[in-house]
Order: structure tokens, then C-alpha cells, then sequence
């Protein structure tokens, strides 16, 4: 069966229409009726907006995709053409229809006379969706517009709470906007206002988001992770925030740890805990050399075995913790198409040199690779003897994609089911030669940080190489570093996750009430008027964790807390035992082998 599901913002839930009828009935049903009943604005658009373009009635075919060979020969070639992809444009492509066909024209003198603005509910804000303001923006002659409309003439239906207000609301943030009420002017469909309130913007209160309109298809969340005191409070929490976020419940979510152990862990519902786990062995070199090997390594042992079955992979780190549902984000991804948010070296051109200079092609190694050899092809063979998918990556390697410019992502990635199994051996492959390389091009290129980023350009190179794009989606995610926002904003914003890493009190209540929490470690790192009060580079992280929180706390301190706090609360404290050493200097982040 297939759904298609529009979001409430105000309540965080997914309304679905289920059954087979959506699949030969939307396009008749939805879309039809969705462009017909547009038809009248659209024809007054034509009459009063002139300058608007027209809406296309037919969408774009897809880019297509490198013909490039995969790697391990086991996928049939992938595919162009996604339906759940296609059918979602279409119905966003009806939505939009409407959402021009609502539109003002702002002129700047009375009676709809003057230069003219025109402007439909298409427009958008720093602050606000469906919204249009004056400040910064000018009429054609370059009169400044702000302070400068005398009148307004309307198009399409009204249905969308269209609202004018006296001040930048899209710019600037107001509590209580005043709102300007127009009156009726003697030219017909013009309309007017008290000249001592000014007319600053006009927003559509209730015009759907494309965010808010898609077709769910089944994803799976997952993060790789060690067993060790570091990683398992993380674990739980992650875990009740996945349980917490609302995720899609139809198609079901999947989710999994993927862990590198020896042996599962008494965490695992295989040991008869509450994490869903797939555990996979270490490598025996370049797991211990260097600890992120281990994503790309277990992930690709993961895609191997088939327990994959969901059309999309999310793939997060386990200090990524989940407040919203992913779905709409999900919805988005098809064969040869990802997502992720935007990593720390956005826009470095560094990544390109390293891309091309190092990469691409193996056998002809230039400028900051310049005589550096790769890791030869049977030295490959003898670290992975049982995994040919690894061995064939090199042929990928060849100097044909060096014209590509790798996509600047990090986790959490959105990629299809598909694209990963075959990107996985790549992904892998890709890092073990930028391990070989990292301490003698370091140097040259210090902006990359390859010391411990290795496995983060080793994804995007081998998305490159099999020419699967990314789409850098803001606003995926909220850093612990990045600015500080209230709980309220966060929810306003639609943020999916947090990144966490620390943890601030308001300072005069942690001075006041709570002293014993504040560190000395990272005070360079705080926010005016913050005391840091945890930590999960501290080796106390686990166990000292502060509680209750205080009013006009941050929305990243609290989420972080919260969840580490709450899951203690209801899975209890992971036990010091031989998977976790214990909350020491020492045992902290020792792992179980």
C-alpha cells in the first residue's frame, strides 16, 4: 500500500490516506482537483499578476546518473526512475499552482497607481514561510519600499489567512505584531489603509509547506557505535529519543545499532536488552589504528548481509539524538539521491583538491599527493581476503569521475538502500587510502583535519564516484556548538536532531544554585551569560548528570539532559562490567574488543 501524509505542525502528527485506490485515484483525485480548482485564481493571476511566470505543467525527468559499474557486482544497475519520487513532485507541483495563484500587489500610491510589488504566497522569510516583508527591498525605480505602500490589490481566495501587519515580521521577530486592516478604496479590487499605520508585510498564516506535503516510503535509522562506558549512556538515549520523536509508524521505522564487538552486548535484545543490534567483528588492523574505521566498515558488512530491507538508510552518530520525525526528509531520497546536513567544511575548496589531487585517480597521484602511492591492490586483498566488494573499488578509482565535485554532507546521511549497499566497500576502501596519506598531506591541507575526519570525505568521495548526489538540507540538525536557541524556537523550527556534545546552565542560576556542575574545562566555549555543566568529553559524563534542569535553558542543553536523564529512568544505568569499564580516566572510553 501506499500513503500520501501531510504534516501538523502544531501537533508534530502525520495525517495518511492509506489504501491501493491513492495509486490510480491521486493523480485523478488530488492533483486533478488541486489544478482545476486554481484555475479561477490562476486566470485572475493572469489578469492582475502579469509578471508572475507560469507554473510549468510538467515537471523535469529526473537528472540522469553516470553509467558506472558496481563495485561488487551483486546490484543490477541502478535505476532513473523513482514513483514514489515522480508522484511527490506532482503533488507539490499542484500545491505550488495554488500557492501562486494567492497573491497582492503592493503599489505605492493610492487607488493602485505607481510602481507595483507583486508578491504570492510562494515568497519566503528569513523567519517566516509564506510571507513577504519591506525591509530591505526596493520598487523597480529603486525607491525604497519600506514605509512606502499606499495600497493593495488582492488575488486568488482568501482561505490561507493572508494577514498585513505594520512591521518586518519576516525580517524581525515580534511578539504581538500590530496588524494593518485594509479598507476598500473607489478603484474595484483595490484596497487601502489608515495613512497613520504603515503596510510592512503580509504573511499567509496558514499556506501549506512543501515540507508538509510527501508520500512516506520506509526508512530505517542507524549509527555505529563500540561497547564501551562512552558509548552506552549515549546508546540509551539515542534509543528514547528515537522512541520519543514520533517516527513514521506506516510504512514502519526500522532502527539498529551497529555495533563492533566480538560478541554482541548485554545492551542488545540478542543478550536480552533493549537495543536493537547488529554486531559485527573488527577489524583486526584498522579498527584499533583508527576508531572511525569502524563506521564505514560495519556499515558495509551490514548492507552485505540483506538485513537491510527499508528503501532508505539514515545513518546518524549516536550523539545524534532525535526530537522530530525524519519522515518528510526520507521522502525525498531515491536511487542515485541523498540527503545530509551541511559538514564543518562546507564550501572549503580543500575538499576538491584533495578529491582530485589524491582520489580520483589512484595511479595518477598530483600535487599534495604527488609521489605518494596508494595502498597497492593485493595489500588490499590480504587486509579484507573474504570481501571482494572491497577489492573491486579500486577499479572506480580510474580518473573518469574527477570532474565530479563531491557533495559537502555529513551524518546524518539519507541515502537509498541501494545506493549504500554499493557505496559501503567504497566508502571503506576510499578511507584506507586517505589513512596511508593523512599525517604527510595534513600539512598541506590543514583545514580538512584528515587526523580524525578520514571516514567523513571517504563517503562523499565514494558518493562521487558512483555518482550519487547529496542535497545539503539546512536545518536538519542543531549543533551543541552552533547558535542557542529556546525550546520554543527549536520546535517553531522544525529541527530533527541535535548533535550534543555539552551541556550550559543560565550562569547566575548555576552560581546560585547548582556550583558543584560548573567546569572549568571548555570556558572558552560558553555562551554570555552560560556556565558549562557537562561535558561528554569529561570522563564523569556517564555518571554525574545534572538534574533538574532550570527555566531558560537552551534547546540543545536541554534536549541533551533530558534524554540521558529520562532513559536512566526507564532502561536504568548501563552497568560497569566487561563491556564497559566504568566511569575512570581510564575505563571511560575503553572498548570491549
Amino acid at each position: 500500500q501506499r500513503q500520501m501524509c501531510i504534516r501538523d505542525r502544531s501537533t508534530g502528527d502525520d495525517c495518511c490516506c492509506d489504501g491501493e485506490m491513492l495509486l490510480t485515484r491521486r493523480r485523478v483525485l488530488v492533483v486533478a482537483c488541486a489544478l482545476l480548482g486554481s484555475l479561477l485564481g490562476l486566470f485572475k493571476m493572469m489578469l492582475i499578476l502579469p509578471q508572475l511566470e507560469p507554473v510549468p505543467y510538467l515537471r523535469k525527468a529526473p537528472p540522469s546518473r553516470p553509467n558506472r559499474p558496481n563495485p561488487a557486482n551483486t546490484l543490477s544497475q541502478l535505476s532513473n526512475k523513482s514513483p514514489i519520487w515522480s508522484e511527490q513532485h506532482e503533488l507539490r507541483l499542484a500545491m505550488e499552482a495554488r500557492k501562486k495563484s494567492n497573491g497582492v500587489v503592493l503599489y505605492s500610491e493610492a487607488g493602485c497607481f505607481g510602481e507595483k510589488i507583486v508578491v504570492s504566497s510562494m515568497s519566503n522569510e528569513p523567519n517566516c514561510k509564506s510571507c513577504w516583508d519591506a525591509c530591505g527591498k526596493t520598487y523597480p525605480s529603486g525607491t525604497d519600499a519600506n514605509l512606502h505602500i499606499r495600497s493593495v490589490q488582492l488575488a486568488g481566495s482568501d482561505l490561507w489567512g493572508r494577514r498585513f501587519y505594520r512591521s518586518c515580521v519576516g525580517t524581525y521577530h515580534y511578539d504581538q505584531p500590530e496588524e494593518v486592516k485594509l479598507m476598500p478604496s473607489g478603484t474595484p479590487g483595490c484596497y487601502h489603509f489608515d495613512k497613520s499605520a504603515a503596510l510592512a508585510s503580509v504573511v499567509w498564516h496558514d499556506a501549506p509547506d512543501h515540507s508538509r506535503i510527501f508520500l512516506p516510503q520506509s526508512y530505517r535509522v542507524l549509527y555505529s557505535a563500540e561497547s564501551a562506558t562512552y558509548f552506552g549512556y549515549q546508546a540509551y538515549a539515542h534509543l528514547l529519543g528515537f522512541k520519543r520523536s514520533q517516527q513514521q509508524t506506516s510504512p514502519a521505522t526500522g532502527y539498529t545499532r551497529l555495533l563492533t564487538a566480538s560478541e554482541p552486548d548485554d545492551l542488545s535484545t540478542e543478550k536480552g536488552g533493549v537495543i536493537p543490534t547488529f554486531t559485527a567483528a573488527r577489524h583486526p588492523r584498522f579498527s584499533f589504528a583508527y576508531g572511525p574505521f569502524n563506521k564505514p566498515d560495519v556499515v558495509d558488512k551490514f548492507m552485505q548481509s540483506g538485513a537491510a530491507t527499508e528503501n532508505v538508510m539514515v545513518l546518524t552518530d549516536p550523539d545524534n539524538f532525535l526530537v522530530q520525525s525524519v519522515a518528510n526528509v526520507a521522502s525525498e531520497v531515491h536511487p542515485g539521491h541523498g540527503a545530509g546536513a551541511g559538514a564543518f567544511f562546507l564550501g572549503n575548496p580543500q575538499v576538491l583538491r584533495l578529491w582530485r589531487e589524491c582520489i580520483c585517480s589512484l595511479s595518477h597521484r598530483r600535487g599534495a599527493c604527488a609521489g605518494l602511492p596508494p595502498v597497492r591492490q593485493d595489500e588490499i586483498e590480504k587486509e579484507f581476503p573474504d570481501e571482494p566488494q572491497v577489492w573491486a573499488a579500486g577499479k572506480l578509482l580510474d580518473g573518469q569521475q574527477c570532474d565530479v565535485h563531491p557533495d559537502h554532507v555529513a551524518v546524518p546521511y539519507f541515502v537509498h538502500r541501494e545506493d549504500l549497499t554499493a557505496m559501503a566497500p567504497v566508502w571503506k576502501y576510499i578511507t584506507v587510502q586517505i589513512l596511508q596519506i593523512r599525517h604527510k598531506v595534513d600539512p598541506l591541507l590543514r583545514g580538512l583535519q584528515l587526523s580524525w575526519c578520514a571516514e567523513m570525505y571517504g563517503y562523499i568521495f565514494a558518493a562521487a564516484a558512483l555518482g550519487v548526489k547529496h542535497k545539503v538540507w539546512t536545518g536538519l540538525q542543531l549543533r551543541d556548538v552552533e547558535a542557542k536557541i529556546s525550546w520554543e524556537q527549536g520546535r517553531d523550527q522544525d529541527i530533527k536532531m541535535i548533535h550534543m556534545g555539552r551541556a550550559w546552565f543560565p550562569q547566575a542560576y548555576a552560581h546560585r544554585v547548582t556550583p558543584q556542575w560548573i567546569h572549568t574545562e571548555g570556558r572558552d566555549l560558553r555562551p554570555p551569560g552560560t556556565e558549562q555543566v557537562w561535558c561528554k568529553c569529561n570522563w564523569t559524563a556517564a555518571d554525574q548528570v545534572p538534574w533538574p534542569l532550570p527555566a531558560g535553558i537552551d534547546f540543545v542543553s536541554n534536549v541533551t539532559l533530558t534524554l540521558i536523564h529520562d532513559s536512566y529512568q526507564q532502561f536504568g544505568r548501563p552497568p560497569t562490567n566487561k563491556f564497559r569499564a566504568g566511569n575512570t580516566p581510564d575505563g571511560y572510553h575503553k572498548s570491549f574488543p
